[in-house]
């Protein structure tokens, strides 16, 4: 035993000695193993070119001794060391047994870089390159093949195909050119003379079909709004299709709708041919016409607008309107432009409408028929009066919406309560600012209940179904059929806001066959006929269905607050009779009666008791008699001397300022008037049958 270990003492000592400095230590161990890293990481690349086991395996070799150079000493006699192995092992578990273990590792790592820079062979052993050699040429030499496929299959495929070079860069046009033929190696391009192409639609269904064809190609999306794909073919009849660049459908047609300047904008002339009243109708210098733009999301739209002198003017992006004169020109078309559109030109083709021409001349009628009975110096004071406008303090209405829906067809019943939008509005308030005699402007709040409002203003004409018709207006209260509708106009006395108001009622009627079934429509309008202004409106409509169901629907639109102007009467307005008598309610007798009415009466609750009585019954003849004034100027002189006295007593009440006074005195006058009407002729007719 004791011989044993002095053997192994001895061993120990050369093979440290046959190891440098350098490996001495942990360093020179960890040293060892980096570099099996090294060769694992050149065992798991794969081949890149064909090599032989012996070309590989010298290579892994070169691999192992250049990154022991590099970061140890290369042990002398590598091979002698694998070759005794066995002894250095047994060494090891000598100094372990004794518990030296300080050369350990160093012993370790000598032998670890024997195996690896002994040879070729003892590397194999190590690390498996043969049977990893073996499958890396597997993987090789199938990737060469599945190359070799690839490659035939491209030839093979590009025998006799089209080439070409496409240019998108201009939207909505496509430009093919540079069209090239495969020659049979599948590989060979050439310059072919002609070849046939079609544009093909969605469904790959032809649009265009071009037979020997030579050049370049240029399709505009303006042409062929549906082509989706191109299909060429060669001198080989080969097919090659290929979808259309998406660049191509970028641009649009506009979507505008033309917009006609409306009978405001138009002014009546007046003429007389073999002493008959005849009119002309000529646009106004500052008439426009314009568009409305029926794409939310397209905002810049330049205009340009052609006269017939040749002048030519460009409109800001954001204008959607023209001059349809210009400088004594009249226009003759318009260029629209924009971003992603094509061009487009609309030509100026608007024509006055017969009823349009209708409403100017009864518009002209009626002002001439007010100038004739207005004061001349009062006249703009008075058409002030009888509006209701913004500049007047608390002169805005307002209106409170209500909704009535029965539409047991669930389509018609979601679709209208949601257009109806009822729920969300609290109500619709108005201000309003006159233009001119034929037209007012209209500034509409919407207010929501969640504290929202919404603004949109407007500019509307005087006629029925707007905010206003004519103050004073003569009523037809005959059946009138125009354009499928059925139209009655009445006058009558309602109540409005807590007060008496004389009240044009306007109603309308229609039946029409549609493709959901029978549709029938009411509207009904209520104006105030001293302001003109509207007091409420009603629209319904009744669907008898396909299935045979009856849906229903009504709207209604009444007006909640306003304070009239102050020339109005706060119970039913003016003296109507005297008002047509004296030819104004500037006249000093009519203004007599409104102030007695004001200052005593009203003052009262005898008084305002007497004069809600009184306009019960006053208003329920009133009206006619007015309108026969108007019209009969004989009986309007008539009524003159009947009603003149009777004004001239009520001038007594001027002094009565108490509740007994007004009552003492108003019941006198009535008693003068009941005996000047009633008892002077009555005792006339006795006198004149005693005499005979």
């Amino acid at each position: 035993m004791k011989s044993v270990f002095i053997i192994a003492i001895v061993a120990v000592a050369m093979i440290g000695v046959m190891v440098p400095s350098s490996l001495a230590g942990h360093d020179s161990y960890e040293g060892a193993l980096s570099c099996k890293a090294d060769i694992n990481s050149k065992l798991n690349q794969p081949l890149n070119a064909p090599i032989s086991l012996e070309e590989y395996k010298n290579e892994v070799f070169d691999v192992a001794t250049d990154c022991v150079k590099n970061k140890l000493h290369q042990v002398t006699d590598s091979c002698n060391v694998v070759n005794n192995s066995m002894d250095i092992i047994k060494s090891i578990q000598e100094l372990e047994e004794l518990g030296k273990t300080e050369h350990i590792a160093e012993k370790r790592a000598k032998l670890t870089i024997a195996k690896m820079t002994c040879s070729t062979e003892t590397l194999d052993k190590m690390f498996s390159i043969t049977s990893k050699f073996g499958v890396l040429k597997t993987q090789y030499d199938n990737r060469i093949l599945a190359e070799q496929q690839a490659f035939q299959e491209y030839v093979d495929y590009n025998k006799g195909r089209l080439t070409w070079v496409t240019d998108c860069s201009e939207k909505g046009k496509i430009v093919i050119d540079d069209i090239k033929e495969y020659g049979d190696d599948g590989l060979t391009l050439r310059d072919i003379d002609t070849y046939n192409y079609q544009i093909l639609d969605s469904l790959s269904r032809p649009i265009i079909n071009i037979v020997d064809h030579s050049g370049e190609i240029i399709l505009f999306h303006k042409e062929y709004p549906e082509a989706r794909y191109i299909q060429m073919s060669g001198d080989k009849k080969i097919d090659e299709v290929k979808e259309i660049c998406s660049n191509y459908f970028a641009i649009d047609f506009f979507d505008v709708e033309l917009v006609c300047p409306n009978s405001s904008q138009y002014e009546i002339i007046e003429k007389y041919s073999n002493n008959e009243e005849k009119y002309s109708f000529n646009l106004k210098n500052g008439a426009t016409f314009g568009f409305l733009n029926n794409k939310d999301s397209l905002e810049e739209i330049k205009v340009e607008a052609h006269y017939s002198n040749g002048q030519i003017i460009s409109e800001p992006n954001y204008a959607f309107s023209v001059p349809v004169k210009n400088e004594n020109s009249m226009i003759r078309y318009v260029v629209l432009t924009a971003e992603d559109h094509y061009p487009q030109e609309i030509q100026y083709s608007c024509e006055i409408t017969p009823q349009m021409e209708n409403n100017l001349i009864k518009l002209h009628q009626d002002k001439k028929l007010a100038e004739a009975k207005a004061i001349k110096a009062a006249e703009k004071e008075e058409e002030d009066r009888n509006y209701c406008n913004e500049t007047m303090n608390g002169c805005k209405p307002v209106y409170k919406l209500n909704y009535e829906i029965n539409a047991p067809n669930q389509f018609f019943y979601k679709s209208w309560y949601e257009e109806s939008m009822i729920e969300d509005i609290e109500d619709i308030s108005y201000s309003f600012t006159k233009n001119n005699n034929y037209s007012f402007f209209v500034k509409e709040y919407t207010n929501f209940k969640n504290g929202e409002r919404d603004y949109l203003p407007t500019t509307e004409e005087f006629g029925w179904g707007s905010m206003f018709i004519v103050p004073y207006a003569a009523i037809n209260e005959e059946i009138i059929d125009e354009e499928g509708f059925e139209i009655k106009v009445e006058r009558k006395k309602m109540n409005f806001v807590g007060m008496n108001r004389d009240v044009v009622h306007i109603n309308t009627m229609s039946s029409d066959k549609t493709l959901i079934g029978f549709l029938d429509t009411e509207s009904n309008y209520y104006y105030d006929w001293n302001t003109g202004i509207l007091l409420k409106k009603e629209l319904s409509r009744t669907i008898l269905d396909t299935t045979g169901q009856t849906n229903y629907d009504k709207i209604t639109q009444e007006i909640s607050e306003i304070n009239f102007p102050k020339s109005n009467d706060s119970e039913g307005g003016g003296c109507l009779i005297a008002t047509a008598t004296y030819g104004s309610e500037l006249a000093p007798q009519v203004q007599q009666l409104r102030e007695l009415r004001d200052n005593q009466l009203l003052q009262t609750e005898s008084g305002t008791a007497f004069m809600s009585t009184f306009n019960d019954i006053y208003y329920s003849f009133s009206p006619t008699i007015a309108d026969m004034e108007r019209e009969h100027p004989l009986f309007k002189e008539v009524v003159k001397l009947a009603i003149t006295p009777m004004i001239s007593t009520l001038s007594l009440m001027e002094n009565a300022e108490s509740e007994s006074e007004v009552l003492g005195i108003g019941i006198s006058v009535i008693m003068l008037n009941l005996g000047m009407y009633l008892g002077v002729p009555a005792i006339v007719i006795v006198g004149v049958r005693k005499i005979k």
